[in-house]
């Protein structure tokens, strides 16, 4: 209710969720709530049912560790997002699937956002990101590219100096691979 409202009569809340009952329960309470910009739509986070940088702010609450294919879903959400959008994340302990703030953070950055916002503690946080653009008039940006990069994350590691050559182009956050590479220590 309080996006919907804030979004204003001019605004559009749209409520995703795969289980549609739980669709059906969003749109029963936006009705019992007055709220007439509010749709819902049963769809998989992988495949949302929304043009490409169609909105303006998207929420995850609590979701984000139970996705299956959170790549996917990021990729989605970074489609979806305008240029100037933003992602805003929230976990919460008592959640069985809470994960490390850490963890959220790498997950987000290598799917292509930039964290602008952090509030919260270790227990509840919320972390807002903006799609990184990725600098194609820079050499080092079009390099990335060329390598592969999909991520601004990528992007920062090859620039920092101290691990330039060291790095494993393949990694993951869950195996973030650091070996040094041979004919750059000499």
């Amino acid at each position: 209710a309080n996006a919907a409202r804030a979004a204003g009569p001019d605004g559009m809340l749209i409520a995703i969720d795969s289980q549609p009952r739980m669709v059906e329960t969003a749109a029963r309470k936006a009705e019992a709530a007055g709220l007439t910009n509010v749709t819902s739509a049963a769809a998989t986070a992988g495949h949302l049912p929304l043009k490409d940088s169609s909105i303006d702010r998207a929420f995850l609450i609590a979701v984000l560790p139970e996705i299956p294919d959170r790549r996917q879903a990021l990729a989605e959400l970074r489609r979806v997002l305008r240029p100037e959008g933003v992602l805003s994340i929230s976990e919460e302990f008592l959640d069985p699937h809470y994960p490390r703030l850490a963890r959220t953070l790498c997950w987000v950055e290598e799917a292509g956002f930039e964290v602008v916002e952090r509030s919260g503690s270790w227990w509840a946080y919320t972390l807002n990101f903006r799609p990184r653009q990725i600098d194609t008039n820079s050499h080092v940006g079009n390099h990335c590219l060329a390598l592969g990069c999909q991520s601004a994350h990528q992007l920062d590691l090859l620039r920092s100096g101290p691990i330039r050559g060291w790095i494993n182009r393949s990694f993951t956050c869950q195996s973030l691979s650091i070996a040094p590479d041979r004919e750059n220590l000499a």
